[in-house]
């Protein structure tokens, strides 16, 4: 779906618009709810308006779920239309980026681009295919595949033969086009089942402490008559009673985190659906009932075990080594975790951080763009210009504005690619990105110069050649180990050549993953501004700190500007790097999280054992007192204790995230998960978490009465 205006003028709402084919429903088994979906005449339909189906959502936001709906008119970036169907709930087309309208393609395409709008290559189709019952994917690749070198014969490149590849619509089941998002997210699952594996371990180990503390309780049932099966109910019944009150609270905290977490790391995504609905209840309660299960288990065998009679000749709690142990063991595997995650979570946020401050060879952070479009578009270039003139001219006074400019195209943006040759040599298959450039423009960006000079004004001089300036990355490859200045280049095998006259630092065209190609920026004295490209104001900004500000004051300087104005977009240029940011945030502030859960899960868990441990010891502090031991010497003891098991789960997190760091290592950008940065992070967080744990324990050990301690028995 591709995002358009819904109604007219400047603040007009965007919705996503999918144009499809008559028969894309049918493709899908879908149903309309209301109404009709779409029909092949629908594409040659020629009166004023063109047939739409609306999604279900949008028939709640803007028909309140009326059946008036049907025959209703709207238009969307200037083309009218008719609602003719409703598409059931839930439904909002194959893609991740959930569609409001269905448009007819052919219809909407010639409305927008002219009757030749098939000879268009901007407009990214997506073939769906159902395959035939019986019909092996593979067979229907290598027939698609024949049919599509075919039709590509009598193009330029039809020496580059095609490989048709079937995948599932769902991109977590592509063949090999997941998204970073997607892989993120599988990788999220995992990382969830291991906070519900810390969860597990957790509770095993408070529900053994406190099986341990009611042995004698146990005998006592057990004396009497009661069966061992029914006492193992009895604790079963507890746990899932504790596991139901956890799942019910794990369903109000996905629901308001679900929804932060979508506004953090989605911020301009529609969603179809809620965070919650009755299959995620309904798992989050299987997920609860399963941790109740596992988690009773130890400590059911070990009370219904109980030797009756030597529990009732005994009046003091006895714990054995083995019940030490496993409830270390079980510590150690949540220090484990937390250290996993911690790992994942720094491997990430570190990634973020470079993306946000990767150099992309202009000033990403401080740059802003002011585009208009108008209810006709049949304004000619000098026209066009004006209005962006005068933008500009509004814009310059506005405080934090350090530089306007106009321009007819931008890094992140639209740009042209063209063969480059050099004089006498064609170099194979080495293309290049090109811009205009004016000289104003170069500082407005903040392109950075390496070698020779930027453009001036005399430069650009009109019927004259003007020159170019090449990206550093481009003069290594076009001329490797010579200087490139003063040297020339061509976007046809025909002169003229044009000079270069510097080298500025690489420029990433679209994404900071790209590797820097060849770039070159040629001189023109204005803006080339034509009715199909309508040209951008450029504010630079004194600070990125007034961003949001200025981006308020423009959008108020320039709303009048011209009454056709059908809309205005003021953004940062920032904002089209914004697909590449959501999967690096996905995984910096979910993995953060759940360390965090862990790292939580780890001190209470923690600081029960070495409680227990030191309520367990009473008669060994009270002894060790009475025969002349300092405090001091206690409190080593008790923080030792907790030491040596987050030591032990430190060492086994680390082995844990080296070998799991291949799971990431093509998500991250700029860093590594087997740095040894991160694990340096977990070691002292955790120490920090065991010494704090530590604390209440160790100050109870020295307050130990030696008298009534040495009473117990």
């Amino acid at each position: 779906p591709s995002s358009v205006r819904l109604g007219r003028g400047p603040m007009a709402l965007r919705i996503k618009e999918s144009k499809v084919t008559a028969n894309y429903f049918d493709i899908l088994g879908v149903k309309p709810l209301r109404g009709r979906f779409l029909r092949p005449s629908d594409d040659n339909e020629t009166g004023d308006a063109a047939a739409a189906v609306i999604s279900y959502g949008f028939w709640q936001r803007h028909f309140a779920g009326a059946d008036s709906a049907l025959g209703a008119h709207f238009t969307t970036s200037d083309v009218p239309f008719v609602v003719v169907g409703i598409a059931p709930s839930g439904f909002t087309g194959p893609e991740v980026d959930a569609a409001d309208v269905w448009a007819p393609l052919g219809a909407v395409a010639t409305r927008r681009f002219g009757r030749e709008w098939k000879t268009r290559d901007d407009l990214g189709p997506v073939v769906l295919v159902r395959l035939g019952a019986n019909i092996p994917a593979k067979a229907a690749e290598t027939e698609a595949t024949v049919l599509i070198n075919r039709v590509v014969e009598t193009e330029e490149m039809a020496s580059e033969k095609r490989t048709v590849v079937l995948g599932s619509i769902l991109e977590a089941r592509g063949p090999s086009q997941q998204t970073p998002a997607v892989k993120v997210s599988t990788r999220l699952v995992v990382a969830s089942l291991l906070v519900l594996v810390a969860a597990c371990a957790n509770l095993a180990n408070l529900l053994l402490m406190r099986a341990l503390t009611r042995r004698r309780e146990m005998a006592l049932r057990l004396a009497i008559g009661i069966s061992r099966i029914r006492l193992a109910s009895q604790l079963l019944l507890e746990s899932l009673i504790v596991a139901l009150g956890g799942s019910l609270l794990a369903v109000v905290a996905a629901r308001w985190g679900g929804v932060a977490l979508r506004q953090l790391v989605f911020p301009d995504q529609q969603w179809a659906s809620s965070t919650m609905d009755l299959r995620v209840f309904a798992f989050a309660v299987l997920c609860g009932t399963v941790v109740a299960l596992l988690a009773t288990i130890a400590p059911a065998i070990r009370m219904t075990r109980a030797d009756v009679g030597q529990e009732l000749r005994s009046a003091a709690s006895r714990v054995t080594q083995s019940t030490g142990r496993l409830r270390q063991s079980l510590m150690a595997v949540q220090v484990a975790l937390s250290v996993l995650l911690i790992v994942g979570a720094a491997a990430f946020s570190k990634s973020l951080h470079e993306a946000y401050t990767f150099d992309m060879g202009i000033d990403v952070d401080r740059l802003v763009t002011i585009r208009f479009s108008f209810e006709k578009d049949t304004l000619n270039a000098a026209t066009r210009l004006a209005i962006l003139d005068e933008a500009a001219r509004r814009v310059r006074g506005i405080a934090g504005v350090e530089q306007v400019t106009v321009a007819s195209g931008l890094p992140l943006g639209s740009h042209i690619g063209l063969r480059i040759y050099i004089p006498e040599r064609e170099i194979p298959k080495t293309g290049t990105v090109l811009w205009n450039i004016t000289p104003e423009l170069q500082s407005t960006l903040g392109l950075r110069l390496v070698r020779g000079r930027f453009l001036e004004s005399r430069d650009v001089v009109p019927g004259g050649v003007h020159p170019v300036l090449i990206s550093e990355a481009g003069a290594k490859q076009l001329w490797p180990g010579v200087d490139p200045i003063g040297r020339c280049v061509q976007f046809r095998p025909a002169p003229p050549c044009i000079p270069v006259i510097g080298v500025i630092r690489d420029v990433r065209p679209h994404s900071f993953h790209q590797d820097a190609g060849v770039v070159t920026m040629i001189g023109e004295e204005r803006p080339n501004i034509t009715n199909t490209f309508q040209g951008f104001v450029v504010i630079r900004l004194k600070s990125p700190n007034v961003m949001s500000s200025v981006i308020g004051a423009s959008q108020r300087a320039v709303l009048d500007i011209r009454n056709d104005l059908s809309a205005l977009e003021v953004r940062p240029i920032a904002n089209a790097l914004e697909w590449e940011y959501q999967p690096l945030r996905l995984g910096a502030y979910t993995f953060s999280s759940f360390a965090i859960l862990t790292i939580i899960l780890a001190t209470i868990g923690l600081y029960g054992i070495l409680a227990f441990s030191v309520a367990q010891r009473t008669n060994e502090f009270g002894i060790r007192a009475a025969l002349g031991a300092q405090a001091r010497d206690l409190i080593v003891s008790v923080v030792r204790e907790g030491m040596i098991v987050v030591g032990a789960g430190v060492v086994l997190g680390m082995a844990l995230s080296w070998y799991a760091s291949t799971a990431i290592a093509t998500l991250l950008f700029q860093s590594s998960a087997r740095d040894m940065m991160p694990y340096l992070y977990a070691a002292v967080v955790l120490t920090l978490v065991a010494l704090a744990a530590s604390i209440v324990p160790a100050r109870r050990a020295t307050r130990v009465d030696p008298a009534i301690a040495l009473r117990a028995e």
